[in-house]
């Protein structure tokens, strides 16, 4: 991958870390909830919760070849502009504290079959999760916002997040989703029903905007079908730094 100017994200250290030291750390309920998906691979490695902060971005990409999602985002983001590193990041979520995170993901994703409702129906696609979903099946980077003023007001935007999740629960936006894949820029987009329905990143752009009145702006221009906002909107917006993490590779 090349590097950008605001800095390409570099790996910390690993430690080898038993599940019982980590259990001892962690609260009871947030260990149950981060140990479903340690369980469920070889390799199980988690980031040191301490370098973690509510509000950060967690972007993501699948370790597995053949991903089709993975595929048609980072074509997505080409199409729009974005190379490098910042078209490879296909995901983005927002970390609320205890190495969890809200998302706005697809559930029972099965293929590129934009038009299947079968793909669309069930449960909402906003969901809590631990970062442990992603953290041993998938690259992660984190991104953090740098203005000093925003510190007061990650708390909010977690909040915004959680409450969202709990009291509205949306769809994922397909229609989104496809209109990016297929146009090259924002004037063939349809005014987004973000009522209904959001994507991973225009969520998190709308926790930000309306929680923590942070990226107004680019909502506004989002919310209006002025524009689309990509996962890889976050890795170069100069409001949004890299930050080093450091993992825990869990032993028996």
């Amino acid at each position: 991958m090349s590097s950008l100017d605001n800095g390409t994200p570099s790996s910390g250290t690993e430690q080898i870390i038993s599940r019982k030291t980590l259990e001892s750390e962690l609260r009871p309920a947030v260990y149950k909830s981060v140990s479903r998906y340690l369980n469920k691979t070889q390799s199980p490695k988690i980031p040191n919760h301490e370098n973690l902060r509510v509000g950060d971005i967690v972007l993501s990409r699948p370790l597995k070849k053949g991903n089709p999602a993975k595929s048609a985002v980072e074509a997505a983001q080409i199409q729009h502009g974005f190379l490098g590193d910042a078209a490879y990041w296909t995901h983005a979520a927002l970390c609320v504290g205890d190495l969890h995170i809200v998302e706005s993901q697809v559930r029972n994703w099965t293929g590129l079959d934009w038009v299947n409702p079968k793909i669309w129906r069930g449960k909402p696609s906003v969901q809590v999760a631990p970062i442990t979903k992603y953290s041993s099946t998938h690259e992660i980077t984190i991104f953090r916002n740098n203005n000093e003023k925003f510190s007061e007001f990650r708390g909010l935007v977690a909040r915004y997040a959680l409450l969202d999740h709990a009291i509205y629960p949306r769809k994922y936006d397909w229609i989104t989703a496809a209109q990016a894949a297929s146009a090259s820029d924002a004037e063939e987009r349809v005014e987004p029903n973000h009522t209904d329905r959001i994507n991973c990143s225009e969520f998190i752009l709308e926790c930000y905007a309306i929680g923590g009145s942070a990226l107004v702006l680019e909502y506004d221009d989002v919310s209006t079908g002025g524009a689309f906002f990509l996962p890889a909107d976050f890795y170069t917006h100069p409001s949004f730094k890299p930050v080093d993490i450091d993992y825990y590779k869990i032993s028996d």
